[in-house]
């Protein structure tokens, strides 16, 4: 099945001296940045706890990224494969390939941004007008990864995953395809998001780190860990203005941080 950029993307030599890879991406990213910009909608509840912490984030130059098991696609991080025929070239068990194929999902946290914003976008994603939208401009791209839509259940994973155990030595292609393309496909129901996802497995980088610098199975689950807060900074983006929803309760509380902050706050009629 052609899979549209990826194909190309992980056919590049991994770990370029010119980072070719990383260029051909930010070179596709910014082709479908229709106003030269990404946005990331932000929606207030009834939970006011929760509603101070995303202002708080606002403040502090942070957005949330959040562990896969709590996002409400049950279909993310899907991997179709022929488990009879793995289990027999590579000689491994459904235990063992269950096991590898779930510490790779519990490296990555994931946040959702979007080209370009759109009537949908504030419906789904801001609570119909009641939050607000960040426009950033993307300096950045190391970990912004582009969503392709396709029939899922079409994808087959199963030559890529018997290479990968088979290849006498690390085949870091085949590694980048059956680590990252799970995160990135999704099913052409989802296509009006529009989606530019952050991907990122630095909470497990150092023993500091809230993963203590360990990765195992079921990790985040166990200790309860939905997510993380990174800076604009550390992602790439620059925080460039604010849109208010036309039905945001907290109005005057994002005037003013923006006001605060030196950044530009429009309301949404």
């Amino acid at each position: 099945m052609k899979i549209d950029f990826y194909d190309d993307y992980f056919s590049i030599e991994p770990f370029s001296k010119n980072n070719d890879g990383n260029q051909f991406k930010d070179n596709y990213i910014r082709s479908k940045m229709k106003y030269g910009k990404i946005y990331k909608f932000v929606a207030f509840t009834e939970n006011e706890n929760l509603n101070s912490r995303k202002l708080d984030m606002l403040i502090k130059n942070q957005f949330w990224a959040s562990c896969y098991d709590y996002f409400n696609d049950d279909r993310e991080v899907l991997r179709p494969y022929n488990q009879f025929v793995v289990c027999r070239k590579t000689k491994k068990t459904k235990q063992d390939l269950n096991i590898f194929f779930s510490t790779v999902n519990e490296m990555n946290d994931i946040s959702c941004f979007t080209y370009e914003p759109s009537d949908f976008m504030w419906q789904e994603y801001a609570n119909n007008g009641n939050g607000f939208c960040m426009e950033f401009e993307l300096f950045d791209s190391d970990k912004f990864f582009p969503i392709v839509y396709l029939d899922k259940d079409k994808l087959d994973y199963t030559d890529d995953i018997i290479k990968l155990f088979t290849s006498p030595k690390t085949d870091f292609k085949t590694l980048s395809k059956l680590t990252i393309l799970p995160w990135v496909t999704k099913d052409p129901i989802y296509q009006t998001e529009n989606e530019l996802r952050f991907l990122c497995g630095d909470v497990y980088d150092n023993e500091d780190d809230p993963m203590g610098g360990r990765i195992a199975p079921g990790k985040k689950k166990i200790l309860n860990y939905k997510g993380f807060e990174y800076s604009f900074e550390y992602a790439g983006i620059i925080l460039k203005k604010v849109y208010i929803g036309s039905n945001c309760t907290k109005d005057k509380e994002l005037q003013s941080i923006c006001s605060n902050m030196n950044i530009t706050a429009e309301r949404v009629r």
